[in-house]
């Protein structure tokens, strides 16, 4: 059973690594697979739109990390933060979300940030 799982991780990061980068939607809406409540009111998908953000949304968010922080679209909580505004959502939601849809989330954010520095080259 654990292997089957582990298989299944490796297709997964397969895949991901396919990708064409060029590809990846400014706007998207997952399906979580575990609803979340937010005031009372349950939550089964999120909707990102990375063109909600300009340059100082980015810039903003940046500036709560290090600059020796390095490459910040490999950071968990910087995309947690992206991902946050992106959706209007306050980033606490992001973080209480299961792994597999919090993972959905950062690697889809992560992707869009690297093709969108990709177009800029």
């Amino acid at each position: 059973m654990e292997k089957q799982k582990i298989n299944k991780v490796e297709d997964k990061i397969d895949e991901m690594m396919d990708t064409d980068i060029s590809k990846i939607p400014s706007k998207f809406t997952l399906t979580l697979k575990k609803s979340i409540e937010i005031s009372g009111e349950k939550i089964t998908e999120i909707t990102v739109d990375f063109d909600r953000l300009d340059t100082y949304a980015i810039e903003r968010i940046g500036r709560k990390f290090p600059e020796n922080m390095g490459f910040l679209e490999g950071n968990k909580a910087y995309l947690i933060e992206i991902i946050a505004a992106a959706s209007c959502l306050n980033p606490h939601v992001i973080k209480s979300l299961c792994l597999s849809d919090g993972t959905a989330l950062t690697m889809k954010a992560q992707l869009f940030l690297m093709a969108s520095s990709a177009r800029e080259n």
